[in-house]
C-alpha cells in the first residue's frame, strides 16, 4: 500500500512539472443508442434526426487546453453550408455543449459562458466528484482509461493524465476524461498534444453568477413575460 501511495505521489509530482496539454474532441452518435419512445414511428424519426445531426457535427472541433490547475474548453463554430437544414445545424451546434467552459481545480469551480439579458455572463457551478468508478478498462489513443458512471452519464478517464478535467465542464475524476457519453451524443478525444511549455489559462471575462441565482433570475423573467402577455 505504501508503494502504491508513493507511486501515485510521484506521478502527480512529475505531472505538475510536465508540459500542458491540448486535446481535440469530436462528436459522434453514441454506439447502440436506443430512444426511450414506445412509438415506433416516432422512434424511427428520432433515429433519422440524430443520424443527420451527428453527420453534421462530425466535422466540428472542440478544444480543451489545460495545465495542472486550470482548463479551458472552446468551440469555433463553422459557417453553415447552404445545403444543411437550419434546425439540424442548430442541434449539431448544441451537441458539444457550451462554446466556452473554464474549470479550476484549486477553487473547484466551473464557469460556463452563457447569454443573459443579451450579454455574456459566467454561470458558476461547483466541480463535483459524485461518479461511480467501475472496474471496466480499455485504451483510447494509447492511454489506459477507466469507466465511470453518474446517472445516465458515462465517462472514460485516464489516470495517466491526473487532472480532474474533461469536455464541456465534465470532470471531478482522478484523471482526464477522454470520452463522455450522455444520451445520443458522445464527445471523444481524437488527438492529444503535449505542449512544449506550461500554458497560462485565461479565465473568460464576464460577470460571474451562481447557477441557482441565475436560475431564479431566469424564472423571474419568464414569470414577468407570461404576466405581460396575459394583459
Amino acid at each position: 500500500m505504501k508503494r502504491i501511495i508513493l507511486l501515485s505521489f510521484l506521478v502527480i509530482s512529475i505531472f505538475a512539472k510536465a508540459q500542458s496539454y491540448k486535446v481535440i474532441y469530436k462528436l459522434k452518435l453514441t454506439e447502440n443508442y436506443k430512444t426511450e419512445s414506445s412509438n415506433k414511428l416516432m422512434d424511427e424519426r428520432k433515429k433519422n434526426l440524430y443520424k443527420s445531426v451527428f453527420e453534421i457535427a462530425a466535422d466540428f472541433i472542440h478544444t480543451l487546453v489545460f495545465n495542472q490547475n486550470e482548463s479551458l474548453y472552446t468551440f469555433d463554430e463553422p459557417m453553415k453550408p447552404d445545403d444543411v437544414d437550419d434546425m439540424a445545424f442548430f442541434m449539431a451546434r448544441l451537441a458539444g455543449g457550451k462554446d466556452t467552459v473554464y474549470q479550476n481545480k484549486l477553487s473547484k469551480i466551473i464557469l460556463y459562458r452563457v447569454k443573459f439579458n443579451e450579454k455574456n455572463v459566467l454561470e458558476k457551478y461547483q466541480l463535483n466528484n459524485d461518479w461511480e468508478i467501475t472496474n471496466q478498462r480499455k485504451k483510447i489513443l494509447g492511454y489506459n482509461v477507466i469507466k465511470a458512471i453518474k446517472g445516465r452519464n458515462i465517462a472514460w478517464f485516464t489516470p495517466d493524465i491526473p487532472v480532474p478535467f474533461g469536455p464541456n465542464g465534465q470532470g471531478g475524476l482522478p484523471g482526464l476524461i477522454l470520452e463522455y457519453s450522455f444520451g445520443p451524443r458522445t464527445i471523444y478525444a481524437s488527438k492529444i498534444i503535449k505542449m512544449n511549455k506550461k500554458l497560462d489559462i485565461v479565465k473568460p471575462k464576464g460577470e460571474i453568477i451562481e447557477h441557482e441565482i441565475l436560475k431564479n433570475k431566469r424564472m423571474e423573467q419568464m414569470t414577468r413575460h407570461r404576466l405581460k402577455n396575459k394583459r
